[in-house]
């Protein structure tokens, strides 16, 4: 197991343009309609029985991957901006614009929340799939989809300057002009397991955030395909990992639930809502990593979770 993931790195470091023939760029899932669709649902819904009792105006996403479905939905729902950050541009405006139809098409079927095929595995997981007629009532949702506010978020999908909406890729060397304390929501969708410096990410996030703004993060804990067992990645030695993640563009950062609350608590959030995912108890885990990172107990049967967080 070890040599097979040393190679992958090897090849991922110096031999990238053959790596990349093999094995298809890009992040996955975000560049379906129907699986963005099915995440901001969860949230949505998730985020209203939490306390946020309206669609928030500004969004930052952390991390959209392959495109900016997600975020279209809030627009589409009824966001005004939406500020998309990452480390490197995978998507372009054709693929945005073609799942905005895509999108657009959904919400005036009400469609149901995905939960198979593409989305079965999806998380956070929700007790009712039901098209969510409580929150985006059909009086709503026919203002939301009028023909006028539809062509003005296809020109701000496009890049033209609008006073009515924005929709900006931020790269992580970009210079950001957002202001502080004016956004309303920061989510994720399994990306915080790939974020280097959690804590700075986590502090910059508040910065952001209005007095009493959300953040929503699902965070998988999981091996990411270099160990067989879930928690198998916590067992590998620091050497040994460095080893593995050798020319990894994203690599894990292994840190277990309890790290993230933490974070969250000592920078001045307050935890709301948890949603965790308990799987075989975690066992042989490194003894420094242990240590290092405070592992609680129930960290070893969390492979991953659904986390509200709340300004105060």
């Amino acid at each position: 197991m070890i040599i097979k993931l040393l190679i992958r790195g090897f090849l991922k470091k110096h031999l990238s343009f053959l790596y990349n023939v093999l094995k298809k760029k890009g992040t996955g899932g975000t560049d379906l309609a129907l699986y963005c669709y099915s995440v901001w649902l969860r949230h949505l819904i998730l985020l209203d029985r939490n306390g946020m009792k309206e669609i928030p105006k500004r969004i930052i996403e952390i991390g959209p991957g392959d495109s900016l479905g997600i975020g279209l939905n809030a627009i589409l729902t009824g966001s005004k901006e939406y500020f998309a950050f990452d480390i490197i541009e995978h998507t372009n405006v054709d693929k945005n614009l073609q799942i905005l139809e895509e999108l657009i098409d959904l919400y005036k079927r009400r469609l149901n929340i995905p939960n198979t095929s593409i989305s079965k595995n999806t998380k956070p997981k929700l007790e009712n799939y039901d098209f969510p007629k409580h929150i985006l009532s059909d009086s709503y949702l026919d203002q939301m989809l009028e023909p006028s506010r539809l062509n003005l978020i296809r020109d701000a999908v496009k890049g033209s300057d609008s006073k009515d909406f924005t929709v900006k890729y931020i790269l992580l060397d970009d210079n950001v002009s957002i202001q502080k304390s004016s956004v309303d929501l920061i989510f994720s969708q399994a990306v915080m397991e790939h974020v280097e410096d959690v804590e700075s990410t986590y502090r910059k996030g508040f910065g952001y955030l209005k007095e009493g703004g959300f953040m929503s993060h699902q965070i998988d804990y999981s091996s990411h395909e270099t160990h067989s067992l879930w928690f198998g990645h916590w067992a590998y030695s620091k050497n040994i990992w460095k080893i593995i993640n050798y020319g990894r563009l994203y690599s894990i950062n292994r840190f277990p639930n309890s790290y993230h609350l933490r974070k969250l608590k000592d920078i001045g959030f307050k935890i709301i809502f948890q949603l965790p995912y308990l799987n075989d108890r975690a066992s042989g885990i490194d003894k420094d990593l242990y240590l290092k990172n405070n592992f609680e107990d129930e960290d070893l049967q969390i492979s991953s979770c659904f986390i509200i967080s709340k300004k105060k």
